[in-house]
């Protein structure tokens, strides 16, 4: 049906420029022209196809990125080498005010702390700190050994301070002073497994490090800030999955605006398509004839 469709369209159309003659009447170098095109429409349209419509959209997707969720962005293997990173930069930066609260709660000193299991949420991250907590003797109901706790830091009430005073000496001013709430991981040897409840204390940060953590964030909630190379991978593979009509569901549009502009990407994909089989068919029956 499309094929008949495509195949009326493009006769109406190569004969009405056939009948094109200027003053002159120089009829005969227009009927060689689209004679030319007609024999030509094939390739053409493989061009079009290939260098003009997929990159376009590829471009405009990459404008609209917001527009899409990706829900494969957490399970990318940067996401993971990413979070080890940042990890390894809470540990450096606010590891020595989580101790020192640790060490304020347990009345015991910490040898050891690391950070582990960085989770996401809409606007928050949290994470496990893992300290080895030593005191001799040990008072009864204390949290010796290895207790563990979930650090949560939330910013859906407000974006982190900046720090204009002194009173972190060993961080200079101008750092993000970030509110973080801790509370202990119950273990399978307690005797009540109803956690405590949380606490909040500040710790100071560098800047950079809360922009390293929002960006993550969003990549885990399937926004990812692509750039370069990565970012025209991403989004010409989109473009590439609609304008074929595969929809593989893996980037999903979240707007009217992205829904429009994916639903138009197929349709011209389709016509497209049609166009250049079409032309393809005609022109081999051409040749056997």
């Amino acid at each position: 049906m499309f094929i008949q469709v495509f195949s009326h369209a493009e006769h109406s159309a190569i004969t009405r420029l056939s009948s094109v003659s200027d003053r002159s009447g120089n009829k005969n170098y227009v009927r060689g022209l689209a004679l030319a095109l007609r024999s030509h429409i094939a390739a053409i349209l493989a061009v079009a196809y290939v260098f003009v419509e997929i990159p376009l959209f590829a471009l405009v997707y990459a404008h609209c990125r917001t527009d899409f969720y990706v829900a494969t962005a957490y399970r990318e293997p940067g996401m993971a080498l990413e979070a080890e990173a940042l990890l390894d930069s809470l540990r450096t930066s606010i590891g020595p005010s989580v101790q020192r609260h640790i060490e304020r709660r347990t009345s015991g000193t910490v040898r050891q702390l690391y950070f582990s299991d960085l989770k996401s949420g809409s606007s928050r991250v949290s994470f496990v700190a893992h300290p080895y907590v030593e005191r001799q003797p040990w008072p009864e109901g204390s949290e010796r050994g290895f207790p563990l706790y979930r650090l949560e830091l939330d910013w859906s009430h407000g974006l982190p301070t900046i720090s204009k005073d002194s009173t972190f000496p060993e961080y200079g001013r101008g750092e993000m002073l970030l509110e973080l709430g801790i509370r202990r991981i119950p273990s399978l040897f307690d005797r009540d497994l109803d956690t405590s409840p949380s606490e909040i204390f500040v710790a100071p940060a560098p800047q950079d490090l809360f922009s390293r953590l929002w960006v993550w964030v969003e990549q885990a909630n399937g926004t990812p800030r692509d750039r370069g190379w990565d970012a025209a991978v991403r989004w010409t593979y989109l473009s590439v999955v609609c304008i074929t009509t595969l929809g593989l569901g893996d980037v999903v549009p979240t707007t009217t605006r992205a829904r429009f502009l994916v639903s138009l990407e197929a349709i011209i994909g389709i016509v497209t398509a049609g166009l250049f089989l079409n032309s393809v068919v005609r022109r081999r029956g051409g040749d056997r004839s």
